[in-house]
């Protein structure tokens, strides 16, 4: 059996009233729960973005301090590579300025050797025509004390009055054998011994033809 029930229309009114609060808090709440939800969420992106940003920024610095370093590195091989050239100029430099004085302090001694040489060369041409000279003079002079005419005929003259072993053609004075001659020998021989004698002071400058000269005045 089937009971109907009576509902008041105000009742009614209430309840569904009441239903549409319940529904509308319930909406509420759902959207409170997404809107919670959906600001977690941005939160989230937020600080992934900033944790993103970050770590470009970092990685941006570190691009540039290495960058910085490699500069700096650069520039200091490039500081080392100028000095190491500029030492080796230095280096080739005063080699080759060395080897430029020794050239020339070569240079000079050979000069020097060569103008000392010539010199020398002078001085000895300049004796040896002295030389002729007082010869000639000589020679000159002896010619006209011996009334000769030519040097063959002085030279002849010479050997005409020289003593030969083989065929004398002057007798051999009396102080140059015997007694006398060993004699003069033995005290020549003693002053040679003592030291006594003097070639220099007891000969005097002997000249070849100065010989011919006093030996025929």
């Amino acid at each position: 059996m089937e009971v109907d029930v009576v509902v008041n229309p105000a009742e009614e009114l209430q309840f569904n009233l009441l239903r549409v609060e319940q529904g509308d808090a319930s909406m509420e709440v759902e959207d409170g729960r997404n809107v919670i939800e959906d600001g977690e969420e941005r939160e989230c992106e937020n600080a992934f973005m900033q944790e993103q940003l970050r770590r470009e920024r970092l990685e941006e610095e570190r691009k540039k301090e290495e960058e910085i370093r490699l500069e700096e590195e650069r520039k200091e091989e490039e500081r080392r590579l100028d000095e190491e050239r500029k030492r080796v100029l230095m280096e080739e430099q005063k080699r080759l300025m060395e080897e430029q004085q020794k050239r020339l302090m070569e240079e000079q001694r050979k000069r020097l050797l060569e103008e000392q040489l010539r010199e020398e060369q002078k001085l000895r041409e300049e004796a040896e025509a002295r030389k002729r000279e007082r010869q000639i003079a000589e020679e000159e002079e002896a010619k006209r004390r011996l009334n000769v005419t030519s040097s063959a005929d002085l030279h002849n003259r010479h050997f005409d009055n020289v003593s030969f072993n083989d065929a004398p053609r002057k007798k051999v004075p009396s102080w140059a054998e015997g007694l006398r001659f060993r004699r003069a020998v033995e005290r020549m021989t003693r002053k040679l011994r003592d030291g006594e004698f003097d070639p220099d002071i007891y000969f005097g400058e002997i000249m070849a033809v100065g010989c011919f000269v006093r030996l025929f005045l």
